[in-house]
């Protein structure tokens, strides 16, 4: 696909994400999300900090937080006329995640031929390919030079079927301030 992937909108977000991306981790407060920005401590950063994030991004990431009482305060702040989507996240320690990891990973087989690749630091075909599954399901692809994992330290991992046809992806990465709540 290309460097940045989406709309005037989300170009331009990303742009000014990887523009600024030595500011932002210097912050403990917000992190750099490659296609949003993170903010990791809503009340720390400040109600109208997000406002005005929200207002020149046309979106904000509110991580790890209280789902109902922040729901409460976005409507307050922006009314009814704004959509706020919210993903459930799992979380846990190491060695729990990583046993249950394990587990899930030895008992689902995957189908003869098929294979999982992670990278840390994909070719550009790995990324553009990932980029365009990511599009094609409705993700919104993370920029190619935050999948390249040299900016923020990340895996791609990917699903290909039999024939070589690459059927799943997904990156993640450690973006978080050392020093942020979620270090």
């Amino acid at each position: 696909m290309g460097e940045f992937v989406g709309s005037d909108t989300f170009v331009a977000l990303q742009k000014r994400l990887q523009a600024n991306h030595g500011e932002l981790a210097r912050n403990p407060l917000v992190s750099n999300g490659g296609r949003i920005l993170n903010i990791l401590d809503a009340d720390a950063f400040g109600w109208d900090n997000i406002r005005k994030v929200a207002e020149r991004d046309k979106c904000v990431g509110l991580t790890m937080v209280d789902r109902e009482p922040t729901l409460r305060k976005l409507s307050k702040i922006f009314g009814g006329t704004v959509e706020f989507p919210y993903w459930q996240v799992f979380t846990g320690q190491p060695a729990n995640v990583l046993a249950k990891s394990a587990f899930v990973l030895s008992e689902t087989p995957l189908s003869e031929g098929w294979r999982v690749q992670s990278y840390t630091h994909p070719d550009e075909a790995t990324i553009a390919q990932s980029q365009a599954l990511n599009s094609k399901a409705g993700v919104a692809p993370a920029p190619a030079y935050y999948l390249r994992g040299h900016v923020i330290p990340s895996t791609l991992c990917c699903i290909y079927d039999a024939s070589g046809c690459k059927a799943a992806c997904a990156s993640g990465t450690m973006r978080y301030h050392p020093d942020s709540t979620l270090a």
